[in-house]
């Protein structure tokens, strides 16, 4: 005769020991998958700051756009890249004022503006925390470097010591 179906199924004390033998291999996978979804909602932030970093963004934005919770969010910004979220979109918005400082028909205002800052005062505070400069400074150097790399300028040798 065969056993009813409840004598077949292994007593609990066997069935956990069993599952926790388990556990590391399930961990394991887990955390590859864990780690393959979180690369690519990071990507997909990454790709949507990239998008729209001149619009008032902020992280409930974001997360909203990739359809994830702001704390995931925030926390996937400081595990995978090492910063937050502002700091990630600050530095974005900083990187391209820098090309738009080299264009010398445009103010500082002007540049504030197109890369997403409403207060000219608070881009210049972000700024310099960034560079080590103001935008001023940094577009007066720009300005500088312009000059010398003027081919008028690179066609008359410069002295150096030793007369080479």
């Amino acid at each position: 005769a065969t056993l009813p179906e409840y004598q077949r199924i292994p007593p609990a004390p066997e069935k956990a020991t069993r599952t926790v033998k388990k556990l590391p291999v399930w961990r394991k996978l887990l955390a590859a998958v864990s780690g393959a979804a979180s690369l690519a909602l990071i990507t997909q932030a990454i790709e949507l700051i990239g998008e729209r970093y001149a619009e008032k963004l902020t992280l409930r934005d974001v997360a909203g756009s990739i359809h994830i919770n702001e704390s995931y969010l925030s926390k996937l910004f400081k595990k995978e890249l090492g910063v937050g979220f502002t700091d990630y979109l600050n530095s974005l918005r900083i990187q391209k004022s820098v090309e738009l400082l080299s264009q010398p028909d445009m103010n500082l205002l002007e540049i504030a503006g197109r890369v997403g800052f409403d207060d000219q005062s608070y881009f210049t505070k972000v700024f310099k925390k960034i560079t080590g400069k103001t935008p001023r400074q940094f577009k007066v150097s720009a300005s500088a470097d312009k000059l010398l790399d003027n081919e008028y300028i690179r066609g008359f040798p410069v002295p150096q010591i030793g007369g080479k």
